[in-house]
């Protein structure tokens, strides 16, 4: 009985080491300064949550993370230095895994990513030589854009201040614009022979999103990619937002308001319908829209009325 007994405890506590062991993401990155900051991001709620930051030092940096219940988790590294594009590199972490990024600049978007797991293999697939040419060219404009508000943000001079906007404006996004308008039809492509996975959804409610606001967007090819979900794909969560987004309701002037639910930046949830009878006021931003940023204190005043 005391064998069978130290047998199974000995076995717990192997398995419990076993469960608690952490992922290693490590980074070997050229011509990037010393000092910069690098954070590993996590999903939560709507937004993303730092969880860990590293400071490149002769080109590397390094994370030791335990993953969520120990499984699987899909995490995005970014870097607000200058001459960073404002986006982001997916990585996928496990438990016991080791995740190599390697890469030659600040075009995180498509540092290469040595990994095990079948998660980030599948990820990479969207990153691969056909994408990267198109992808570094809008990470190029990203990272100018996102410079430019800097500097429009911290500057004393409101002539320069419309310059700079005008040429974000008038010649930077219409750029990025086409530049996406040509990845959202190169990934649809790919998506065409690829299997429904929980990523390959990932990647069609993020075109579905596109598909809302990017002129020329290909909708009736990514409709034909939402025809490929099963009936339990499109009643879940992600598939619902897919075909929200594919196929949105025309609403006219005087129609009723859609009812949904929202989240205020409290994480507090609100129905439009609560509001039903009052004037209500939504303003919807983004923390890279720079204009977004500069009108809040408009907004403020506004809801104040």
């Amino acid at each position: 009985m005391k064998t069978q007994f130290f047998t199974l405890f000995f076995t717990i506590i192997c398995l419990s080491l076993q469960a608690q062991q952490p992922c290693i993401i490590e980074g070997n990155i050229n011509g990037i300064p010393d000092g910069t900051v690098i954070s590993l991001m996590r999903q939560q709620g709507t937004g993303m949550k730092q969880i860990a930051n590293d400071t490149i030092d002769n080109g590397k940096f390094k994370f030791i993370i335990h993953t969520l219940n120990n499984q699987t988790e899909a995490l995005r590294i970014v870097s607000k230095g200058e001459g960073f594009p404002n986006t982001w590199l997916d990585v996928y972490a496990s438990p016991g895994e080791t995740v190599s990024i390697i890469g030659s600049d600040k075009l995180l978007r498509t540092w290469n990513i040595v990994s095990n797991i079948k998660e980030q293999q599948e990820e990479n697939q969207y990153t691969n030589e056909g994408f990267r040419n198109l992808t570094d060219q809008r990470q190029r404009l990203q990272a100018l854009s996102s410079d430019m508000w800097k500097k429009i943000a911290i500057s004393d001079s409101p002539k320069e201040k419309i310059q700079m906007t005008d040429s974000i404006q008038n010649i930077l996004y219409p750029q990025l614009d086409s530049l996406e308008l040509l990845l959202s039809k190169e990934e649809i492509n790919l998506m065409k022979n690829l299997p429904v996975t929980s990523i390959w959804l990932d990647h069609l409610e993020a075109l579905s999103r596109q598909s809302v606001y990017l002129k020329g967007f290909p909708i009736s090819e990514a409709q034909v990619l939402y025809q490929q979900l099963t009936s339990t794909q499109r009643n879940s969560q992600i598939g619902k937002k897919i075909k929200a987004c594919l196929t949105p309701t025309k609403a006219k002037i005087g129609d009723d308001m859609p009812d949904t639910e929202l989240s205020n930046i409290d994480g507090n949830h609100h129905r439009l319908s609560d509001y039903k009878g009052k004037y209500l006021l939504l303003d919807f931003w983004s923390r890279s829209c720079g204009h977004c940023i500069e009108s809040l204190p408009e907004m403020e005043i506004l809801s104040d009325m």
